[in-house]
Formats: structure tokens, sequence, C-alpha cells
């Protein structure tokens, strides 16, 4: 049975936005309220997790505690922001800092806790990587549903798409997608990807 008892929504302010969106990038506050929409809905806890890069070559001095001196303050209380913003909407919600390798510490969160949907808003992305390097990697690394939002020109549309190669191992994510797409009454679609050789040798 497909359910969402624990959501991961992963948050930074790399690309930074205006305060009315928490500080957040318009891809970023997107995946917020992706997250806390679909949390209220199915009585869900929703988790918001900031990850902190602590090596910087250039400076010997940055590490952890300086980091924790200098940013967590003001990280701390966007946390706290979010979080509230999550209570107000009927979702119980709860922030943690981690360190290191963005998208390395979201998969190894995911392992700590056992979330059972990661939630992204698409970062950096280009033409050829449309959902942007960090969600790709968490993509094929979890062991739970990615969902990767995108801002939509109308709200009320919304689509999901799932990407498929037709094997056992693929069903859980169809049947979450399908699950998704009930509680947040969107139009699911499934995309089968066929090499080339063997579509000409039909």
């Amino acid at each position: 049975m497909i359910g969402f008892g624990k959501i991961m929504v992963g948050v930074d302010w790399k690309e930074a936005g205006p305060e009315d969106r928490f500080g957040l990038s318009v891809n970023g506050y997107e995946a917020v309220s992706v997250g806390v929409a679909v949390a209220a809905a199915i009585d869900a806890e929703v988790t918001f997790v900031s990850i902190l890069d602590c090596v910087d070559e250039s400076s010997p001095d940055w590490n952890e505690t300086a980091v924790d001196d200098r940013i967590r303050p003001d990280l701390d209380k966007r946390l706290i922001a979010l979080a509230e913003y999550a209570s107000q909407h009927g979702a119980a919600a709860r922030a943690c800092v981690c360190y290191g390798t963005a998208w390395l510490e979201l998969v190894r969160e995911v392992l700590r806790e056992s979330y059972d949907l990661v939630i992204l808003g698409a970062r950096d992305s280009t033409p050829d990587r449309p959902l942007g390097n960090l969600a790709l990697k968490v993509l094929r690394n979890s062991p739970a549903p990615v969902w990767v939002t995108r801002p939509r020109p109308n709200p009320d549309d919304l689509f999901v798409l799932v990407p498929t190669d037709l094997s056992d191992d693929s069903l859980d994510t169809l049947y979450a997608a399908v699950y998704l797409g009930q509680i947040t009454d969107s139009k699911t679609r499934v995309l089968h990807a066929v090499p080339a050789e063997a579509a000409a040798a039909e």
C-alpha cells in the first residue's frame, strides 16, 4: 500500500528570492508549497532539510564552526519560519540542517530518517538538464520517490511525469505517482523511452 507519512523537502538559498517567499527562489518556494499542501492533505509530517557545504579550499578557516557562527542564526530563523508556515496551513513540520555535499547529504538523510517522499525544486537547470544537476543526482540515488517541482503558469494545472522502464522495480514509483495524482487532483503522464535501435528494428 502506497502512503507518505514522512515527507522531506530540500531547501536552500543558493538562488535567493524575496523575503515574502522566505528568501527562496521561485523553484525553491514551489517545492515548499507543494510539500506543505501534500502533507496537509494526507496528514503527513513534512521536514525541511537544508544542507550547508563547510568545505572551501580557498579558505582553510571555513569549517563547520565558522558556518555555525556566521550562517546558522539566520538560517535557523528561516527554517523556523517555514515550519510555522506549514503549521498555519495544517501540516505538522520540523526542520534540520546537515553539513556536506548537497545531493549526497540529502540521500543520506533519506536513509537515516526513512522518508517516504522527497520533494525538490529544480535548481541550476539548463536546456539539456531541465531538472538541474542536484535533482538528477538525488533522483538516481534516493531509495524514496523524488518529486522535482517547477513553477507552473497556471497553479491549477498540475502534471506529474513518471519515467519508467516498465520493470517490476519501477512499479512503486508508478503507484506513488498515481496516489499523488489522486490527492492533488493532477494529471499523471507515464513516459517510457525506447532506444532508437530497438524502435528501428520493429
